[in-house]
């Protein structure tokens, strides 16, 4: 992934998205299937690049539209992912559990 230039993920379902998370923190655009549980809630509108799952028209347009986006646009969503991936840390999650915990 280090290499990649973008994920494309044709997923009909993930759980949670560990594979957006890894891709996200390896600076890797994602191309993903708007599936349950993951791509929306990680890469959202703004973060990467979704399409309907089942849809081929879809894929094809979301591809398109990562190939002719600007270079300032993937930017800007690797920056959008990798904030958002912030709330899928362990660390994230351990400090949201301490203090369930202790209130």
């Amino acid at each position: 992934m280090k290499r990649a230039q973008v994920l494309v993920l044709p997923s009909l379902w993930e759980d949670p998205g560990f594979v957006l998370v890894e891709a996200g923190y390896n600076n890797c655009l994602v191309v993903s299937s708007n599936c349950p549980n993951g791509p929306l809630e990680i890469i959202s509108k703004d973060g990467g690049y979704l399409f309907q799952s089942n849809s081929k028209n879809s894929l094809i347009k979301s591809i398109n539209s990562f190939l002719h986006d600007s270079i300032e646009n993937k930017i800007s969503k690797k920056i959008i992912l990798k904030k958002r991936l912030r709330k899928f840390t362990s660390f994230y999650h351990a400090s949201k559990l301490r203090n369930n915990i202790l209130t």
